[in-house]
């Protein structure tokens, strides 16, 4: 009788072991599972940001969709993007690109394939790759450039449009032409 019984709390005891393993074994597959499911992966449509100091929008930003790195979680990897610079002085500036990668530690913006900028005078400049450095409120690119409006074509290698001085810089084998008239009718002070 008591080998019976010893049998049978043997045979209770592994039971109840295999069960807690199940247990066990089930719940790390739910946090597994669910930590595959985190935030971090998903894919945003309709993304928005705005950037606004002091109670001023300083540019905002739109995408069509937005979709975090796994390896960087500070990183958004955008695509077909549109925004908007406010800058103190000056008239808003413009910008499309196809995709592009936003910081949001530093809010820098690394913009590529077929990036449009222009403002409302009627100028737009194309480039495939362009960066915004949040800090000095800069747009920049090292590869060529094409700025076309009224009375003016210009090619350059390199460009920097600082958007607190509305100045923009062409660097590198800048070739172009200016139709003086056209410019001074279209209000551009030469």
């Amino acid at each position: 009788m008591q080998h019976k019984f010893y049998k049978l709390l043997v045979w209770g005891l592994a039971f109840n072991v295999l069960i807690i393993a199940g247990i066990y074994i089930f719940s790390q597959n739910r946090k597994t599972q669910r930590f595959k499911l985190d935030p971090i992966q998903r894919i945003f449509s309709d993304f928005h940001y705005s950037e606004v100091k002091n109670g001023r929008k300083c540019w905002e930003l739109e995408a069509r969709s937005a979709n975090r790195l796994k390896n960087n979680v500070n990183k958004v990897v955008l695509s077909q993007i549109k925004a908007v610079f406010y800058p103190q002085r000056g008239k808003p500036v413009y910008l499309k690109a196809n995709t592009g990668i936003l910081d949001m530690n530093t809010k820098n913006v690394t913009l590529k394939k077929n990036v449009h900028i222009w403002q409302k005078k009627g100028y737009n400049l194309t480039t495939q790759e362009i960066f915004y450095v949040q800090k000095k409120h800069l747009l920049y690119t090292d590869i060529p450039v094409l700025i076309v409006g009224k009375g003016l074509r210009i090619r350059a290698n390199k460009m920097r449009f600082f958007l607190k001085q509305d100045r923009l810089v062409f660097l590198g084998n800048v070739k172009g032409c200016l139709h003086k008239e056209t410019l001074i009718k279209s209000g551009v002070n030469i």
